[in-house]
């Protein structure tokens, strides 16, 4: 302990005495011989086993004494905290303000754009839709007369399948049902073959109507046994021939025919109406018998004027067989005239 200057210094207790414990103020210790000049004997010893002298204030107190402060680290502590508080409560201040000044001006911007987008946004005109008034359609009523079913009687041997009955009907079968053999109506077809009949003339005849003419005039007619053809001349332009092809009963479309070598064409011309087409048949038969060859069969007839080497109209009736051929010649009316026997 410091003592200021002016006041005596502790007076050391006598060695070798005990210190039982304190006194009242101005009591001197037990067992301590009294002072001279005290009134009250020896001073009263410090707590700490030392006496404080000079001059004592009424009552026995003395009238200063020094307070010994915190020691020197305590102060040092207590000043760093009170620096540290200031720092952290002036860092919480500047973020605090920080984030606000941020919010305001997120907000000022986001204010701003909603302004401009607006201020750029076209105007959508307003649009009126009139109103449609749909009218009342009425539908009329539609009657369905009634429809009578007359009865039906089923003949002899039909019979209905399960479940189907007839007006007036119970029973699906006819009574009495007896088998009627079915028959199927048919049309002979009559075989074509020109070499017989009258088909030779029938297809001379259906020339003329195709090509329109009467008389027809014809420079050459080729038949086969099931099929024709006819160059003839075209009544229009008197220079041209057509040829015209017959098969199954019907006779086609013209077709131009080339002419070739320096010949008068009316001079090779006949009419239908100077052959005897019905001659032909007959024709046919005497070939046969007059060409008596192998396997023999007539396989076509050429009607036309035999020129250069006459001018006669010419029927020429082919006759094939297995090894050889030949012919036979008749005049417009079928009289045979001349015999290859081939």
């Amino acid at each position: 302990m410091n003592v200021p200057p002016g006041f005596p210094g502790p007076t050391p207790p006598n060695p070798g005495q005990p210190n039982p414990g304190f006194g009242y103020p101005g009591q001197p210790f037990p067992n301590q011989p009294p002072q001279p000049g005290s009134p009250f004997g020896a001073p009263a010893p410090s707590p700490f086993g030392a006496t404080v002298g000079g001059p004592q204030n009424p009552g026995g107190n003395p009238s200063w004494m020094p307070q010994e402060g915190p020691p020197e680290k305590n102060r040092t502590g207590l000043i760093l905290g009170a620096i540290l508080a200031l720092v952290v409560a002036g860092t919480a201040v500047f973020f605090i303000t920080k984030g606000n000044n941020d919010a305001d001006d997120a907000r000022e911007n986001a204010e701003q754009q909603a302004e401009d987008v607006l201020a750029t946004a076209p105007t959508i005109p307003d649009i009126s839709i009139p109103v449609i008034s749909i009218p009342d359609i009425s539908i009329p009523q539609i009657s369905i007369p009634e429809i009578s079913i007359p009865e039906i009687t089923l003949p002899p041997g039909v019979t209905l399948p399960p479940g189907v009955t007839l007006p007036g009907q119970t029973e699906t079968t006819a009574p009495e049902a007896t088998t009627i053999p079915e028959t199927v109506a048919t049309t002979p077809v009559a075989a074509v073959n020109l070499f017989t009949g009258t088909q030779a003339t029938d297809v001379v005849a259906d020339f003329a109507t195709a090509r329109g003419a009467t008389p027809l005039r014809i420079l050459q007619v080729l038949l086969y046994p099931d099929y024709a053809f006819a160059q003839v001349q075209d009544p229009t332009i008197p220079a041209n021939v057509d040829q015209y092809d017959w098969r199954n009963d019907a006779v086609s479309s013209p077709a131009p025919v080339v002419l070739t070598g320096d010949g008068d064409l009316e001079a090779n011309l006949f009419s239908d109406a100077e052959v005897n087409w019905a001659a032909i048949p007959a024709l046919t038969e005497a070939a046969l018998a007059q060409v008596p060859i192998e396997g023999a069969a007539v396989t076509h007839i050429i009607v036309h004027r035999n020129l250069p080497f006459t001018d006669q109209i010419q029927i020429r009736v082919f006759v094939s067989g297995t090894r050889t051929s030949g012919y036979v010649d008749a005049d417009s009316q079928g009289n045979i005239t001349f015999v290859d026997p081939g």
